[in-house]
């Protein structure tokens, strides 16, 4: 009787297909999880890509132990930074490592392997590492002292991320027909997405981020001026484009972002923390009513929102206890 013999493409196909029927899942943690597969998939084990292996033959001592494959594994493209280039962060790599583990355990439960091989596998922190915090406050003096440094093409880009708390690819993707001067209002129905051959325009990150976002004054004339200011242009152009009226790219947004920061010599913050100013005066009017700041942040869900922000509440809480403590004792 022949022998099937599964590859460890097969794997990762029926892996990810697992992964798409799972209703609970996130569109972004169901996109971190393909990723992982595909990275894995080109990973090389004793000098050949996961995809290729014939898994029952994958782990053969003493040539491939689970100790030499997970070497293979820590020390293949997981130390890669592919977006940017150079070395990817010890958040990454640990981030696709608990992917990778349940990637082989899928494996052992269909019995495509007898054992995880990178069970017991870990990634070492350097020597001084510090986890990042899931959202990190900004003082409004630095949001300012950069908005003041920023060219003045990207003044507008710059200052509707911090009045509207939307993701930078959200913000790319932005229509003139998705802004409604008549009620204040800027509707997120769509974003720009990673994609196998370049980026393209999709549904944006997760269901709760198709919303409604309420403009400020100040936000809905600066958005009337510049749409003045490009002749009433049709409902189809973006909002944020370049001469071919093509979306403006990613990098260039980031590369606007560190030449004003450096400019003005703040410490370096990333586009994405301002979403966070942005979600830190929500919490200032509405406390800890998580409902509806999720709702505005664009958030899949409310326990999303606390697990993102709630270590600002407990910092606050802590810190006033501490000033009342040594009030009380005449401090």
């Amino acid at each position: 009787m022949t022998k099937t013999i599964y590859k460890g493409q097969f794997a990762l196909d029926k892996w990810v297909d697992e992964q798409s029927m799972r209703a609970s899942l996130g569109e972004s943690e169901r996109k971190h999880k393909i990723a992982a597969a595909q990275l894995l998939a080109k990973t090389k084990i004793d000098g050949k890509e996961f995809s290729k292996w014939n898994l029952a033959t994958l782990i053969a001592p003493p040539t491939r132990t689970p100790r030499t494959i997970t070497n293979d594994i820590l020390n293949g493209p997981i130390t890669i930074n592919h977006r940017q280039g150079g070395k990817s962060s010890t958040k990454t790599r640990k981030n696709y490592l608990a992917h990778f583990k349940q990637i082989f355990n899928f494996c052992v439960d269909s019995a495509y392997l007898p054992v995880n091989p990178v069970l017991k596998a870990r990634i070492d922190e350097p020597q001084g590492y510090k986890e990042d915090l899931k959202a990190t406050k900004l003082n409004p003096q630095v949001i300012h002292k950069v908005m003041d440094a920023v060219d003045n093409d990207f003044t507008l880009p710059y200052y509707t991320a911090i009045a509207s708390g939307i993701r930078q690819g959200e913000q790319r993707a932005l229509m003139w027909k998705h802004i409604n001067f008549k009620e204040r209002l800027i509707k997120i129905e769509q974003a720009i997405k990673v994609a196998r051959c370049g980026e393209e325009i999709g549904v944006p990150k997760t269901r709760g981020s198709i919303r409604e976002i309420p403009m400020s004054d100040n936000l809905s004339k600066a958005l009337k001026k510049e749409y003045l200011k490009q002749g009433r242009p049709q409902d189809t152009r973006f909002v944020f484009s370049n001469r071919n009226n093509a979306p403006i790219q990613g990098k260039t947004f980031r590369r606007k972002l560190k030449k004003a920061i450096e400019k003005s010599g703040v410490d370096a913050f990333t586009w994405h923390d301002l979403r966070h100013f942005f979600a830190s005066n929500l919490f200032d009017k509405f406390g800890k009513d998580y409902h509806i700041v999720s709702q505005l942040l664009g958030h899949e869900s409310v326990e999303f929102t606390k697990k993102q922000y709630v270590h600002w509440f407990r910092n606050e809480d802590r810190n006033k206890r501490v000033r009342e403590a040594m009030k009380a004792a005449g401090i």
